[in-house]
C-alpha cells in the first residue's frame, strides 16, 4: 500500500508543513520544535552508528590494504568533485551577476566572528567522549578508525568486541527504523517555521542569486549525479529508491547529519559494503559538493556587491581559500561562515564581509534546503562510484 511508504508521508508532511506556514505564518514559526526534537532524535543516532559501523568495516571487513584503498578513493573523489563544483558555483555566479545592482555600504554594523583553528588540529579529540557529546564527526571517524585498527591487529583477543560491535550496528539500523516513526512530524515543523518566518518567495534583489545557485544544484542533481552513476554502471532506478527517504529529510531539516543513519541503512541494503557506506558517509563533512556550489555563487554574488574587482591570480587565490574554508568550517550556518572567513582572509573590507553576511543569512533557509539535499545525493554517490571501483558486481538491481 501506498500510504504505508515513509517517503509518502515525509512528502505530506512537506505539504503540510508548507500551507501551516503560508497560511498561519505565526503557528508555523511556533512549530520549529518538532523539528528540533526531531534532528535530536537523529543526531543522538550518529555517534554510535559511526563507531559500531566503522569498527565492524576496518575491523571485520577484510585486509587493512583494502580499507585503506577506500579511505583513498574516498577522500580522492570527493576532494575532486567538490573542487569542480566550487569551480563550478563561482563560473555560475561569475555569468549571471546575481550581485549585479546591490551596493554594500561602509557603515555595516554586522559583526561576524569566526573561529577555525587549523583542519589538521580538529582531527584529533581531547576525549572521545567529548567528541561524541558534541556530535564532532570528524574526531569520531578518528577514533573508530584508531579502535577498528587496534580490534584488527589484537586478532583473536579482539573478535569480542568486534561481535559486540556487530550487534551494536544491527540494534542502531532498528533504533533508527524506529525514529523514521517521527519524520512526517519533523519535517512539516521545519516546512512551517521556514515558510512561516520566511515567506514562499524571496525578495526580487535576491532573485538571480537564488536562480543561480538552483540552477547550479540542479546541473549536479540532473546531470553531474547521474552522468557519475552511469560512467560507474550504477542503475539510476535502485539508487533513486535508496536516496529519496535521506533526500527529503536532509532538505526539509537543512541537516545532512540527520539523514545519515537512514542513508547508511538504505545504501548496505543497496548492496554496498559496510565498509565503504560507512566511510563515505561518516567523512561527508569533506565532501558537500552542493555547499560548494552555493559558496561559489555566494562568493561572486559578495565581489558584485561589494564592487570588488578581482585579477585572474586573485580569483584562484579567491577559489583555494574557499575551498580550504569550505573544509574547515562546519555547523550551522556553516556554508556562510567558510564564506565570510574566505573573503575575509582574501582581504576584503572586515565592514564588507560583515554586511554580506547580514545580507545573505536573511535567505539562507531557502538556500540551505535544496543545497543540503544535493550534499547527501553527493556523498551517497561518492559510495556507489568508490564501490565500483573496489569490484563491487551487484548494486542494486545490476
Amino acid at each position: 500500500m501506498i500510504w504505508k511508504s515513509h517517503t509518502v508521508w515525509i512528502l505530506a508532511g512537506l505539504v503540510v508543513g508548507a500551507v501551516i506556514g503560508a497560511i498561519w505564518p505565526e503557528v508555523g514559526i511556533s512549530l520549529q520544535p518538532l523539528a528540533t526534537i526531531f534532528i535530536r532524535l537523529m543526531l543522538m543516532l550518529v555517534a554510535p552508528l559511526i563507531f559500531s559501523a566503522l569498527v565492524v568495516a576496518l575491523a571485520g571487513g577484510g585486509p587493512l590494504r583494502s580499507a585503506g584503498s577506500v579511505a583513498w578513493q574516498t577522500m580522492g573523489f570527493a576532494i575532486i568533485f567538490t573542487a569542480v563544483m566550487l569551480g563550478f558555483g563561482l563560473f555560475l555566479g561569475d555569468w549571471i551577476q546575481p550581485g549585479a545592482g546591490i551596493s554594500l555600504g561602509e557603515g555595516a554594523k554586522a559583526a561576524v566572528a569566526v573561529v577555525s583553528e587549523p583542519i589538521w588540529l580538529r582531527f584529533v579529540p581531547f576525549s572521545v567522549i567529548d567528541a561524541m557529546a558534541r556530535n564532532n564527526i570528524i574526531q569520531i571517524v578518528v577514533f573508530s578508525l584508531m579502535f577498528g585498527l587496534a580490534v584488527n591487529l589484537a586478532g583473536n583477543k579482539g573478535t569480542p568486541v568486534l561481535n559486540f560491535c556487530r550487534s551494536l550496528l544491527e540494534v542502531m539500523f532498528k533504533l533508527t527504523n524506529l525514529a523514521m516513526y517521527a519524520a512526517p512530524i519533523g519535517v512539516a515543523g521545519a516546512m512551517a517555521a521556514v515558510v512561516g518566518e520566511h515567506g514562499l518567495s524571496v525578495g526580487e534583489s535576491f532573485v538571480r542569486l537564488v536562480a543561480a545557485t538552483y540552477f547550479g544544484l540542479g546541473v549536479m542533481v540532473l546531470l553531474v549525479i547521474p552522468g557519475l552513476l552511469w560512467l560507474a554502471r550504477v542503475p539510476i532506478r535502485s539508487f533513486l529508491v535508496a536516496v529519496r527517504e535521506p533526500f527529503l529529510i536532509a532538505f526539509s531539516t537543512t541537516t545532512s547529519n540527520a539523514a545519515w543513519p537512514i542513508a547508511l541503512k538504505n545504501l548496505t541494503e543497496m548492496g554496498l559494503p559496510r565498509t565503504i557506506a560507512s566511510f563515505a558517509l561518516f567523512t561527508g563533512s569533506f565532501n558537500l559538493a552542493g555547499s560548494a556550489i552555493f559558496i561559489g555563487v555566494a562568493g561572486a554574488f559578495l565581489l558584485q556587491a561589494t564592487n570588488t574587482d578581482v585579477s585572474d591570480g586573485g580569483l584562484m587565490a579567491i577559489f583555494i581559500t574557499l575551498y580550504i574554508a569550505g573544509k574547515s568550517v562546519f555547523g550551522p550556518r556553516g556554508s556562510l561562515l567558510a564564506l565570510v572567513a574566505a573573503l575575509g582572509s582574501s582581504g576584503m573590507d572586515p565592514s564588507m564581509t560583515a554586511a554580506g553576511f547580514a545580507l545573505l543569512v536573511g535567505i539562507d533557509p531557502l538556500l540551505d534546503m535544496p543545497r543540503t539535499g544535493a550534499n547527501i545525493l553527493g556523498i551517497m554517490t561518492t559510495a556507489c562510484v568508490v564501490s565500483r571501483w573496489q569490484g563491487v558486481k551487484k548494486i542494486g538491481d545490476s
